[in-house]
């Protein structure tokens, strides 16, 4: 268990903010200095504040925070909407993942998932945009064999986009809702 100091000409850690300290902890560690990177393997647990990412292992390459993990991953983030005062939880998962950061983007692939607040999004592969002031999450991007749950309803298409902003999710390709009672509606 350790904690990487936030602070100037410090390894900024994926999406977390660099204005904080983030913590882990893993069952094994190897850090690489000469070539920027670490390993962390073994119920690995990364924490700022209330973000937490869990992974069985994960590997932090370079110092502007290139991430990728696997043996499944589970990232939940609380973020506070602009004109809202009320913060809300996200959870994003599946079992391998990569973050880029000069696209701000995190990348989820094989059973991949989204739990927004009172929907969840499935898919094969899905790609969220995080905002440049911070950790929120702007859009989703999913593929291969979407489905969409709210309440009794389900979603289903090749693809589905999602606007934070707006809050407003999209499904294209063939997308067929139905209402859980029989009834169902096609695009």
């Amino acid at each position: 268990a350790g904690v990487l100091k936030k602070g100037e000409g410090r390894r900024t850690v994926a999406f977390f903010t660099p204005s904080d300290d983030v913590a882990f902890s893993s069952e094994r560690i190897e850090l690489r200095p000469e070539i920027s990177t670490s390993f962390f393997t073994g119920n690995v647990v990364v924490r700022q504040g209330t973000d937490i990412l869990r992974a069985g292992e994960i590997e932090l390459a370079g110092d502007m925070g290139r991430m990728s993990g696997g043996g499944g991953v589970a990232v939940t983030l609380t973020e506070t909407a602009p004109r809202e005062a009320l913060a809300r939880t996200i959870e994003i998962g599946g079992q391998e993942m990569v973050y880029r950061p000069d696209m701000r983007t995190l990348a989820l692939a094989k059973k991949a998932y989204v739990q927004l607040p009172g929907a969840r999004l499935e898919a094969g592969a899905i790609s969220a945009v995080f905002g440049r002031d911070g950790n929120a999450v702007e859009s989703l991007a999913a593929t291969i064999g979407v489905a969409v749950t709210k309440d009794r309803y389900v979603g289903r298409a090749e693809a589905a986009s999602y606007q934070a902003a707006t809050r407003r999710m999209t499904l294209t390709g063939r997308p067929v809702l139905t209402d859980g009672k029989g009834g169902s509606a096609r695009g």
